[in-house]
């Protein structure tokens, strides 16, 4: 897709709140074919329910999708085509910025997101030297019957842990074992902060689509009204690219 359409798709994706499948996109050649593609999408968003009378959560996990992907393209780091559930965050996120970026991407979904984890050899390390120095000061304690090193162990043990924590912060960097994908994430967001993500109650009339998309068309390609039918196609008749 170019530019001009790319612009568009996300236009309408923000409009109606919903995401398109690259695949489906692929596949359409007029501005028929994607109304009726977004009104799909629409409908498979608003609320649903089973045959036994439960809702479906499948709308709260597209519309959660729909904004990690919204945010990851304006923190700059991914585009529209780079963004599928598969996709590993490792390969959007680079380490260097991560903290960063991570805390920008919870400010732009307006929610929580899982904290960004040490390093399982990091963490070792420093269980096995807080260890290794309360052992050390319990050692000398002992030898000196002490009540004053009884207290500097304590608050030690206590101590040093902590410290130890506080000050390897800026290296917990990597993602929660859950949540190292987009699918992974997007699943964790659901569980743990799905009222961010109800559906509104607006429902779409197929009227009111039709006249959105048309008016994205005319507001964001300078087109007039009149040159916008259901036949026509986005390259050839409208001049996109």
């Amino acid at each position: 897709m170019g530019l001009d359409i790319v612009e568009y798709v996300m236009a309408v994706e923000n409009a109606f709140e919903i995401a398109f499948d690259d695949a489906d996109l692929s596949r359409i050649r007029t501005v028929g074919e994607f109304h009726q593609l977004a009104l799909k999408e629409i409908r498979w968003k608003q609320p649903h329910r089973s045959a036994a009378g439960t809702p479906r959560t499948v709308c709260v996990s597209s519309r959660a999708f729909y904004r990690l992907r919204q945010a990851l393209i304006k923190s700059g780091v991914a585009n529209r085509n780079q963004v599928a559930r598969k996709t590993s965050l490792e390969s959007l996120i680079p380490r260097h910025h991560r903290r960063a970026i991570w805390d920008e991407l919870a400010h732009s979904m307006r929610c929580a997101l899982p904290r960004l984890e040490r390093p399982d050899l990091l963490c070792g390390v420093l269980v096995l030297v807080s260890a290794l120095a309360v052992l050390c000061l319990t050692a000398v304690g002992a030898m000196r019957s002490d009540a004053d090193w009884t207290l500097w162990l304590v608050l030690a043990g206590v101590g040093l842990p902590v410290l130890s924590f506080l000050l390897s912060k800026p290296r917990a960097i990597e993602f929660h074992r859950n949540c190292r994908t987009v699918e992974g994430l997007v699943e964790w967001l659901v569980m743990k902060q799905r009222p961010r993500f109800a559906e509104s109650d607006r429902e779409w009339s197929d009227r009111e689509v039709w006249e959105t998309i048309c008016h994205l068309l005319v507001e964001m390609q300078g087109l007039k009204p009149e040159q916008i039918r259901p036949e026509a196609t986005f390259v050839d008749d409208l001049g996109m690219d």
